[in-house]
């Protein structure tokens, strides 16, 4: 037999009640959410879909709450999903561009100082970008791209979640973009 709740009270703050809500649908959710993602990204995701329903329950004005929440997850674990793959497609571009200045500095020999003197100016002007960037992002970007190590290392290493690793490279990636873009138009 289904559990059933008042909605009322929840809305109304019952933190009681919210509680038994939770507890009843927090395995459903996650193993939506499992079917999409790795099972620590699920429980973040299923987390926020529980903190977003409790912070706009005032606002919300839905009938069947748990469709809603259903939803939500699903959303939320394709939006994810997206975003894996958009950093998996930045992560190849900077691949590609390294192998090919790889590829340029080991052909080209005669220009050796000039290309080193070069490569100086863009390792300089990257570094005084980074250590602008917030210092977690830069740390997670450090950690990511110059010392290859996974998002789950770094998470550890820096006592945070996967997700919020993801986030921190993510920022950084994003406000290096048109750095990036250029030193690589130098590059190739």
């Amino acid at each position: 037999m289904p559990v059933s709740f008042d909605y009322e009270k929840i809305n109304g703050g019952d933190s009681s009640e919210f509680r038994r809500f939770f507890d009843n649908f927090y395995p459903k959710l996650l193993s939506l959410a499992c079917r999409f993602v790795e099972e620590e990204t699920a429980e973040d995701i299923v987390q926020d879909t529980f903190l977003f329903y409790w912070e706009m329950k005032d606002c919300l004005e839905i009938n069947q709450i748990h469709s809603f929440l259903f939803k939500i997850v699903q959303n939320k674990c394709l939006n994810y999903l997206k975003h894996c793959e958009t950093v998996r497609a930045y992560e190849a571009q900077i691949h590609i561009a390294q192998l090919r200045a790889d590829y340029i500095n080991e052909k080209t020999d005669a220009n050796e100082i000039f290309q080193q003197i070069e490569l100086y100016e863009i390792q300089a002007k990257l570094e005084e970008a980074i250590r602008k960037l917030p210092e977690k992002c830069g740390q997670a970007f450090l950690l990511r791209f110059f010392e290859e190590k996974s998002y789950k290392e770094i998470a550890e290493m820096m006592g945070i979640s996967h997700r919020t690793v993801e986030g921190h490279i993510n920022r950084a990636i994003n406000q290096l973009r048109p750095l990036l873009r250029h030193l690589l138009a130098i590059l190739i």
